[in-house]
């Protein structure tokens, strides 16, 4: 028996969250064991990562280019053709649907990569229109980017096949850095803030059921990975928390 030990104190500053995307449809027998696995994590896993649900072959689905959705194109990366699925901060993924696997799975990205940013944000709503004022802060110099996805909570599915009652954490937006750095990804040096404005407009939007999520990328041993990720009401925002 091999026992590591971390004081994560002396070099991570801001507390760390894993964006687990998962993959899912209302048409999938199997999905439902990966949610009920999700729900039961320890206290620990739950304060510690983020669910965003890529809803495949349904009424929740998104497109991505002209033959697929969101979904499927995320599985592709992973050469997975499997649902449930899910990729835990881009850098590894599993169908693995039992409680320990996914506690397993989220400490081990905890472990392998711990935050290099925080980040804070306010937002406004408005006649539909989000506006999310936000700012990154890095406790180590590098190229880093901001992303943006809108998720939606006590979805009820029209139609189905093979479904829960009620569907949370449905991603129904997302900007298009959602698995890689875009262009105008920026340098910061460690210390230093970044601020940034987001802004995304639709009549789905629902302060009651919506929630934004931002998520700061890097790249690590040559892979784009999700390095943080914060969640907040839609209208609402969040300050950094330090670890």
């Amino acid at each position: 028996v091999t026992v590591t030990s971390q004081n994560r104190k002396k070099y991570e500053l801001f507390h760390k969250n894993v964006a687990i995307y998962r993959l899912t449809g209302t048409w999938c027998q199997y999905c439902p064991y990966m949610t009920e696995a999700l729900n039961n994590v320890n206290e620990y896993t739950k304060d510690h990562s983020i669910v965003l649900e890529f809803h495949n072959g349904d009424e929740y689905s998104l497109p991505y280019g002209m033959t697929m959705d969101m979904a499927a194109y995320l599985n592709s990366r992973f050469n997975s053709n499997a649902y449930p699925y899910c990729i835990y901060s881009m850098t590894e993924g599993s169908g693995d649907r039992t409680v320990n696997d996914i506690q397993r799975l989220v400490k081990a990205r905890l472990f392998e990569h711990p935050a290099c940013t925080g980040i804070k944000a306010s937002s406004t709503l408005s006649d539909g229109k989000l506006v999310v004022n936000a700012t990154v802060k890095a406790s180590a110099s590098g190229k880093y980017d901001l992303g943006m996805a809108i998720l939606k909570d006590n979805c009820i599915p029209t139609s189905a096949s093979a479904y829960e009652d009620v569907y949370n954490d449905v991603v129904i937006g997302a900007s298009g850095n959602f698995h890689a750095m875009a262009t105008d990804a920026f340098d910061l040096q460690a210390n230093a803030e970044k601020e940034l404005v987001k802004e995304w407009e639709s009549d789905k939007l629902d302060a009651d059921n919506c929630r934004v999520v931002l998520f700061t990328l890097r790249e690590a041993d040559g892979k784009v990975l999700i390095d943080n990720a914060v969640d907040f009401k839609v209208g609402k925002g969040v300050e950094y928390r330090y670890n």
